[in-house]
C-alpha cells in the first residue's frame, strides 16, 4: 500500500478516487507542528527553534506514524508552496521517514496527480529554509513586540507585515487629513450637434492637453476670445488596441471578486480554496502570471471553437514578476470542456469570473477607433474624443475592467459625424469650476493591492493580514472604505515612536527579498536573522519609554485597559465558591467567573441569574441570560447543552395557525416552531391592531390585515399568510370595502 499525506480532509476522498487502488490519502489538517503558543520557542543566540505538535491533532499524528510503518511508499503531497514544503518537511521529521517521496501539483485533475506521483522527488530543503526564517522573524517581532503594548489595553498586537499595513492606512488617512483643496477652472464648449469639446493647447511635447485654469478670470478672459464662429480644423481616426490582462494571481483575483462579486478578500480565498479542493481551479496562492504549455493549448482550443477571429497566430506570455515563485502558475480553471459540479452559488460566480480572465488573456487585443476632434475659434481651440468598438475580441468574455476598483476615466463616448471645414453652431460656452481632490482611500482590495506594490507580505498573507487588523479594531469600513480607527491611530504612533523601521514598507519589502533569497539557496536564513536580530534587540530595549509617553499622551485608551478582577458577595452555581468581577478584551463591558478557575471554568454575563428549576439535562443550575430574541436559560457547566424556554408568553396567537406565541423581543413565535413558522413583528401587530381591518377570504377565522411593502409600494396582506393570500390596495377604506384588483401575493413577515 502507497500512503500520501495532504494538508485538507476535503482533498482525501477525490485524490483516493484519482489514484485508484493500492493508494491510501490522509491529511493532516494543516500544520500541525509549531513553536509553542506561551514561550518564545527561539534561542536568540543561534535562532535555532524548538517545535511542538499541536495537542489537538496528536491523535491524528499518531494515526498517520501508524499507516506509513507498513507503508510500500509514502508521498508528501502538501501544497505546492513555501508553507506546504515546510508542512512536509515537519512531517518527515516527526514520523521519522527515511526516504519521503515529495510530489506537487497545481490541480487536483487525474492527470496532474498521476504525473506528480510518477515524477516524485525530495523535499526543497531551501523552501524550508525560507518558511522557517519568516516564521522565526514573525515570531521575534510579534512576541517580543506585542505584549510592550499593553499600555493600550489587552490584545494588542503587532507584527512585520500588519504592521506595515496598518501603517499605509494611517499615512493615507493623515495624507487626506493634511490635503488642502486647490480649486480651478475648466472650459468646455457645447455644439447644437452634441458634441462637446474641451479648451486644450499644445503641451510641451507639442500635444494638445486640456488646460486648468487657476483663476476664474483667466478662464472668462479665454472664453471672450472664443465668441466666434467655431470651425472643425482637426478629425483623426485611429486604432487604439487594448491587450488583455494577464491571467489571475492571488491578488488580482481578490481585486476582480471584490469590484465585479463584491466579495471581501477572506471570503474570497475561502471560496477559492473549495474551488481548488473541488477540482475546479488550480493552486488559488499564487503570485506568478504563466501558464503551462497544456494550459494554453486548453485556451487556444477553446478560443479556436468558440471565436477564431480572436485567437492570436502565438500563446501570449505575460513576463512575470521578479520575485514570483518560478514553479507557480497563475489560476485558472482545469478545464474549459467540463463544468464543475457540487458548486455552491457563490464558487460559481468566481469560478466564472477565473474562466472568463483566462480565456480572454489568450486572446489578440481589443481594437477600438479612437477619434479626435479639433475646432477653432480665433486663436482658441477646443478638443473633443471619442471611440468606438471595432473589434471586441476579449471583451466578448470580460465586459468590464474588472479588476479597477476606482476607474480614473469615463469610457470615451461615441462622438458625432463632422467633416473638416464645417462650422458648428455653438450652443454654450461653459466655465466650470473644480476642485483637486485628496488621495483615495483604500478599500479592502486596493489595499492589497498597495500591499502587493509596496511588498509587504506574500500572496498567502494579504487577506489573513486585513482580517486581523479588522479584528484588533485597527481598522474600520465606512461603506466600502478602509479608514484607521483611533486605535489604530495610536498603536501605529507608538510603533513609529520605538520601531521605525517596523512599519515602513520598504524595511518590511526587503526582508521578503532576503527570505526569497533564502530559497533560491543564496543566503543563510540564520545568518540573516542573526544580522537582524543585533539592530531589533537594540529597538527592542529602548522601546518601553517611548510606547510609555505614547500612551500618557493618549489617556483615552485607558478605558480598554481592565480593572483588576474584585471578588463579589455571589457564589457560583456550580462550586459554591465566590464569583470575580473581571473586565472583557478590548471592551467596557464585565463579566462573572468562578474564583476557583481553572478547577471550575463558570464564567456569565454580569446581570444572570440563576433559575428555580433544575437543568433538564443533568439536573444541575440553569443560568437565566438575556439573548437576542430574549431571556434563555441555558445549563451552568458547560459541557452540558441543556436549555429551558424562559421566554414570556405572547400577546396575540400565532397568526397562520392560532397557537399561543412566545414572546421574543421584537417579535412573537409560535409555540410550534419549527413545525409552524407563524410570526407577528410587535410593530406591524400594533399597526394592525389600530387600522383593525380583517381579511374578508379567511372567514371565520377572521384575521387581521396587516401592511406590507413591495418594489410598487405598500398594500394590505392577511396575516395569515400563506396559509391566506388575501391582498389589498392600501387606499381600500375598511374591511368591508370592495377591495380594487387584488396584487400578487408578495411574501413577507407579518
Amino acid at each position: 500500500m502507497k500512503v500520501v499525506i495532504v494538508e485538507s480532509p476535503n482533498k482525501v476522498k477525490k485524490i483516493e478516487g484519482y489514484l485508484g487502488a493500492g493508494f491510501k490519502v490522509y491529511a493532516t489538517a494543516g500544520h500541525f507542528r509549531d513553536l509553542p503558543q506561551r514561550d518564545l520557542g527561539v534561542d536568540v543566540a543561534t535562532m535555532t527553534p524548538t517545535y511542538v505538535v499541536d495537542e489537538e491533532k496528536a491523535a491524528n499524528l499518531s494515526r498517520l506514524k501508524s499507516a506509513c510503518a507498513s507503508a510500500d511508499d509514502v508521498y508528501l503531497a502538501t501544497d505546492a508552496d513555501r508553507e506546504g514544503e515546510a508542512i512536509s518537511w515537519h512531517l518527515a521529521q516527526e514520523l521519522r521517514l527515511k526516504s519521503p517521496k515529495r510530489i506537487k501539483f497545481i490541480e487536483i485533475t487525474e492527470r496532474a496527480l498521476k504525473a506528480a506521483v510518477a515524477a516524485g522527488g525530495t523535499l526543497d530543503q531551501h523552501l524550508v529554509d525560507a518558511q522557517q526564517g519568516r516564521r522565526v522573524l514573525d515570531r521575534l517581532v510579534g512576541f517580543q513586540v506585542s505584549p510592550l503594548l499593553k499600555p493600550f489595553g489587552p490584545q494588542n498586537s503587532a507584527g512585520r507585515v500588519q504592521s506595515a499595513t496598518l501603517h499605509l492606512v494611517v499615512a493615507r488617512e493623515k495624507a487626506r487629513t493634511s490635503f488642502k483643496a486647490r480649486a480651478y477652472w475648466t472650459l468646455a464648449a457645447r455644439y447644437a450637434n452634441g458634441l462637446t469639446a474641451r479648451y486644450a493647447t499644445a503641451n510641451a511635447a507639442g500635444e494638445l492637453a486640456d488646460v486648468q485654469f487657476p483663476t476664474e478670470a483667466e478662464a472668462r478672459a479665454v472664453l471672450a476670445r472664443a465668441a466666434g464662429p467655431h470651425t472643425v480644423t482637426g478629425l483623426e481616426t485611429k486604432d487604439a488596441p487594448r491587450k488583455p490582462k494577464a491571467p489571475f494571481t492571488t491578488s488580482t483575483l481578490q481585486q476582480a471578486a471584490s469590484v465585479a462579486l463584491g466579495l471581501k478578500p477572506d471570503a474570497t480565498m475561502e471560496l477559492a480554496q473549495g474551488l481548488f479542493e473541488k477540482g475546479a481551479i488550480t493552486y488559488h496562492r499564487t503570485d506568478a502570471t504563466a501558464l503551462s504549455d497544456d494550459a494554453l493549448t486548453m485556451a487556444r482550443d477553446f478560443i479556436a471553437a468558440d471565436y477564431p477571429e480572436a485567437l492570436p497566430p502565438e500563446p501570449v506570455r505575460y513576463a512575470p514578476k521578479a520575485d514570483a515563485q518560478a514553479a507557480h502558475e497563475a489560476i485558472r480553471p482545469t478545464s474549459l470542456t467540463t463544468t464543475p459540479e457540487d458548486l455552491t452559488a457563490d464558487e460559481s460566480k468566481l469560478y466564472a469570473l477565473i474562466r472568463a480572465r483566462f480565456i480572454a488573456c489568450q486572446c489578440r487585443p481589443a481594437v477600438f477607433a479612437a477619434t479626435t476632434i479639433t475646432t477653432t475659434s480665433g486663436d482658441t481651440t477646443w478638443r473633443a474624443r471619442g471611440s468606438v468598438v471595432q473589434f471586441p475580441s476579449f471583451l466578448r468574455y470580460l465586459e468590464a475592467d474588472e479588476d479597477a476598483e476606482e476607474k480614473n476615466e469615463k469610457e470615451e463616448p461615441r462622438l458625432p459625424r463632422v467633416a473638416t471645414g464645417e462650422v458648428l453652431a455653438v450652443s454654450s460656452l461653459d466655465v466650470a469650476r473644480k476642485e483637486t481632490t485628496p488621495p483615495a482611500r483604500f478599500t479592502q482590495a486596493t489595499l492589497i493591492k498597495e500591499m502587493e506594490k509596496a511588498g509587504i507580505g506574500r500572496p498567502s498573507t494579504y487577506a489573513a493580514t486585513v482580517k486581523t487588523l479588522f479584528g484588533r479594531d485597527y481598522i474600520a469600513e465606512e461603506k466600502k472604505y478602509v479608514l484607521p480607527t483611533q486605535k489604530g491611530f495610536i498603536i501605529d504612533e507608538a510603533l513609529c515612536a520605538a520601531f521605525p523601521p517596523l512599519i515602513e514598507a520598504a524595511y518590511t519589502a526587503a526582508m521578503e527579498t532576503a527570505l526569497d533569497e533564502v530559497a533560491a539557496g543564496k543566503r543563510s536564513w540564520k545568518r540573516e536573522l542573526l544580522s537582524w536580530y543585533r539592530d531589533f534587540e537594540t529597538q527592542l530595549s529602548a522601546a518601553p519609554p517611548k510606547i510609555e509617553a505614547v500612551a500618557k499622551a493618549h489617556p483615552e485608551l485607558a478605558s480598554l485597559v481592565p480593572a483588576a478582577p474584585q471578588l463579589t458577595d455571589r457564589h457560583c452555581p456550580l462550586c459554591e465558591k465566590q464569583l470575580v468581577l473581571r473586565g472583557k478584551k478590548d471592551s467596557t463591558e464585565k463579566f462573572l467567573s468562578c474564583s476557583g478557575f481553572p478547577t471550575c471554568s463558570f464564567a456569565a454575563p454580569e446581570d444572570f441569574t440563576v433559575h428555580e428549576k433544575p437543568c433538564p439535562e443533568c439536573s444541575g443550575a440553569l443560568a437565566v441570560l438575556q439573548g437576542k430574541y430574549g431571556p434563555f436559560a441555558r445549563c451552568a457547566r458547560k459541557d452540558c447543552k441543556g436549555r429551558l424556554d424562559v421566554s414570556a408568553p405572547g400577546s396575540a396567537p400565532c397568526p397562520v395557525c392560532d397557537s399561543p406565541t412566545r414572546d421574543m423581543g421584537k417579535f412573537l413565535s409560535c409555540t410550534k416552531y419549527p413545525e409552524c413558522r407563524g410570526s407577528w413583528d410587535k410593530a406591524a401587530l400594533e399597526k394592525a391592531k389600530k387600522a383593525d381591518r380583517h381579511c374578508p377570504k379567511c372567514q371565520p377565522k377572521n384575521r387581521l390585515l396587516v401592511q406590507r411593502k413591495s418594489v410598487k409600494g405598500t398594500f394590505w396582506g392577511c396575516s395569515g399568510y400563506p396559509a391566506c393570500d388575501h391582498t389589498e390596495d392600501s387606499e381600500a377604506k375598511a374591511s368591508g370595502a370592495a377591495p380594487k384588483k387584488a396584487k400578487k401575493a408578495t411574501k413577507g413577515k407579518a
